[in-house]
């Protein structure tokens, strides 16, 4: 399944990001170099809007060091209005792969882009407090 879904959104940022904007054939879309990835060290902003560094890691399917495989969250800003309350705006998505690919933009310039592929979540309650537990929950939504 993480096959189909990395090539189909693949297709549609490569459309989105590429010089032809229109078409792009399976063959050259299978001919272009993915990089996979099982850790990525980026600046993020903090719930106070100072700027940290954050290692993600992702081995998709993967072991990590001889354990389970290890696919952490993230931290996700959303739509202003999608969650309230405790999540700040924000909700954790899961990583389930990291990858590199290289394009060349419209002025003819190659230029490397970072994608990810995670499991998506939706706020219980708008984001607020659950009354019983009294920890703020999400699930998992379910794309294909």
């Amino acid at each position: 399944m993480h096959r189909i879904t990395t090539y189909s959104a693949t297709l549609e940022f490569i459309k989105h990001k590429s010089r032809n904007k229109t078409y792009i054939s399976d063959e050259k879309l299978h001919a272009m170099e993915l990089w996979i990835h099982h850790a990525l060290k980026a600046q993020v902003e903090g719930l106070n809007g100072e700027h940290i560094s954050q290692m993600w890691r992702c081995t998709g399917s993967q072991s990590w060091r001889e354990g389970d495989r290890r696919n952490d969250c993230m931290w996700v800003k959303q739509l202003l209005g999608r969650c309230k309350g405790a999540l700040n705006g924000r909700l954790p998505w899961q990583l389930q792969q990291l990858f590199k690919i290289t394009l060349q933009n419209k002025n003819g310039a190659f230029v490397e882009y970072w994608l990810a592929l995670a499991l998506t979540t939706i706020p219980a309650n708008s984001g607020y407090l659950d009354p019983v537990s009294k920890f703020v929950q999400v699930h998992q939504q379910n794309v294909f």
